[in-house]
C-alpha cells in the first residue's frame, strides 16, 4: 500500500521555495514528490532528473474531463 507524507509551511503559496510537498512512497520505497505552489503543480519521479510541471489551469481541465469520463 501506499503511503504519503507533507509539510505545511505556515504561509500562503508563493513560489517553488515555499511550495507544499507531498512524499509517496510504497513497499518498493519512494514513488516521488509533488510540489504543489502559486505557479503550479511539480511532479518529481523518484529516478527522474526532470519534474513534470502543471499550471493550474491545465490541471483544472484534466480534472474536469476525467469526471466527465466518470460520470
Amino acid at each position: 500500500m501506499a503511503s504519503v507524507t507533507f509539510r505545511l509551511a505556515d504561509h500562503s503559496l508563493s513560489r517553488e521555495e515555499k511550495a507544499v510537498v507531498f512524499r509517496a512512497h510504497n513497499e518498493g520505497g519512494k514513488i516521488g514528490e509533488l510540489k504543489i505552489s502559486k505557479g503550479g503543480l511539480r511532479w518529481y519521479p523518484r529516478s527522474a532528473r526532470k519534474h513534470h510541471f502543471m499550471t493550474w489551469e491545465r490541471f483544472a481541465a484534466i480534472i474536469k474531463e476525467a469526471t466527465r469520463k466518470v460520470a
